[in-house]
């Protein structure tokens, strides 16, 4: 790999790096949304918040419980 390609595969890598640090901070921003809906007892719209945090970040359970949570208490057992 010469230096032109190599300098531009960090710059990759890199970008890459900050896109996936900016979707964890929205997801999380997201999440606090979702969990400040739910001590309103707004829980449809804490399912939204939890909802587009799972799109950005579908592998942290702490979004799905939440989630689930809210479902429960809006009698939605079967989602």
């Amino acid at each position: 790999m010469n230096h032109l390609n190599r300098q531009v595969a960090i710059r990759k890598v890199s970008w890459l790096q900050d896109t996936e640090d900016l979707a964890v901070m929205e997801s999380e921003r997201l999440a606090v949304e979702g969990y400040n809906a739910a001590s309103r007892e707004e829980y449809e719209d804490a399912v939204d918040y939890f909802t587009k945090a799972i799109r950005l970040i579908h592998n942290d359970h702490r979004f799905y419980g939440n989630r689930s949570f809210c479902f429960c208490q809006l009698g939605q057992y079967v989602k």
